[in-house]
């Protein structure tokens, strides 16, 4: 999410959600955060950007780390009958609780 003085976020930061597509909450809170993280760093925060990729790493790792294994999941059964399967369906979806389970 830093690369030398530049932040990524939202989208470019990898925060898009890899089944649904949902990133405008995530765009909006990175961008916030990398702006507070911009003003710090001006005013001689020398770890300000590099604390800003460890929160946002903090903040939506552990779903997005779980989204993606869904999405592998999904994806070697996509255009196979087992796709319309209730529990693969209920695993990959974020609305079922099975999506939760380990």
């Amino acid at each position: 999410m830093v690369h030398e003085r530049a932040l990524l976020l939202g989208d470019a930061a990898g925060l898009t959600h890899p089944i649904t597509g949902a990133g405008i909450p995530a765009a909006v809170i990175s961008g916030e955060a990398a702006g507070q993280a911009t003003v710090a760093w001006l005013a001689g925060d020398a770890g300000a950007l590099e604390e800003y990729a460890e929160d946002m790493t903090d903040q939506f790792g552990p779903a997005l780390q779980r989204a993606v294994q869904r999405r592998r999941e999904l994806e070697t059964v996509w255009r196979k009958p087992a796709a319309q399967e209730d529990r693969v369906m209920r695993s990959g979806w974020i609305a079922f609780e099975e999506y939760f389970a380990a």
